[in-house]
């Protein structure tokens, strides 16, 4: 299960592969520990209360995954909750523009850092295991009577996406673009939904996550009104932490998360708070990470 979501999970620390083999007997384990030492109960909660380490967290602020004062989102539930496996840690939000996050990370003035690129070489900066899930749709009307089921199917359409697309998809997307009546990026993600329900653009390729918010949140309208298409698989992005222990006690609840299936059912919950249903027959998977 866990190697459809994470491709990387061989390369989980040996202290992450114990943990997915002791999740299921964890109650056993639970009752071990304080049969054969009595005192575990008081000493440990002694030692948490005065061992709390605070995670000062640079990130950018964008619905749905980080509201502007940090207190919701998808992202924001994630990382709460893999910290709040972790004993003794506590996370602190630290608001900052995307290019400032790896530039304050490597000089040590956060400690962790949103969407940190193993490609960055970030001097003395670990990255973690894939965590942040991004999921690229096609979407349209289906009043349009558009029907997209391959790249191909794109030709004379126009679309609109997020900046650097070209960049972050692969060859047939590239190719596909060439293929198209007209192609625009816009920086602003809002405005990218906005195109199409104003009828200013036949398709949009984008995260599903902001699709919904913009079509449900920012533009109320429908989104059964919409077909959605998922032409290739959900892409990772990484924390960048600058401490290697911090890091892998943060693999390791991560990890958890996704054994138990926590992880899945925050991106869930919100989906379905926006109307969305993965049952629904608006929503094709051709090539899902499922």
């Amino acid at each position: 299960m866990i190697q459809d979501i994470w491709p990387m999970y061989e390369g989980v620390p040996w202290r992450a592969n114990i943990l997915a083999g002791l999740i299921p007997n964890w109650k056993f384990l639970v009752g071990l520990w304080f049969v054969l030492w009595p005192g575990a109960l008081s000493i440990t909660s002694v030692f948490a209360s005065s061992q709390i380490t605070t995670i000062r967290f640079g990130s950018e602020s964008f619905e749905p995954f980080f509201s502007s004062d940090f207190k919701s989102g998808i992202f924001v539930e994630l990382i709460k909750e893999a910290f709040s496996r972790a004993e003794g840690y506590q996370v602190e939000f630290v608001k900052m523009a995307r290019k400032r996050i790896a530039v304050d990370l490597a000089k040590g003035k956060i400690d962790a850092g949103f969407n940190i690129f193993k490609s960055q070489e970030l001097p003395n900066v670990y990255i973690s295991l894939p965590f942040f899930r991004w999921s690229d749709f096609a979407y349209y009307k289906r009043e349009s009577k558009i029907k997209i089921r391959d790249f191909s199917d794109f030709k004379g359409l126009s679309l609109v996406t997020y900046p650097n697309a070209k960049q972050y998809n692969g060859k047939n997307f590239v190719k596909m673009t060439g293929m198209l009546k007209s192609y625009k990026e816009l920086a602003q993600q809002d405005n990218i939904g906005k195109m199409l329900v104003k009828d200013r653009a036949d398709v949009v390729w984008q995260d599903i996550n902001t699709a919904l918010h913009t079509l449900s949140v920012m533009m109320k309208v429908n989104v059964s009104d919409y077909e959605f298409v998922e032409l290739q698989k959900s892409a990772f992005t990484y924390i960048g932490f600058k401490d290697e222990k911090h890091r892998d006690t943060f693999n390791e609840a991560a990890v958890s998360m996704m054994i138990d299936g926590t992880y899945e059912k925050i991106y869930q919950r919100h989906q379905k708070k926006f109307g969305f249903v993965p049952s629904s027959n608006n929503i094709i998977r051709l090539n899902s990470h499922k």
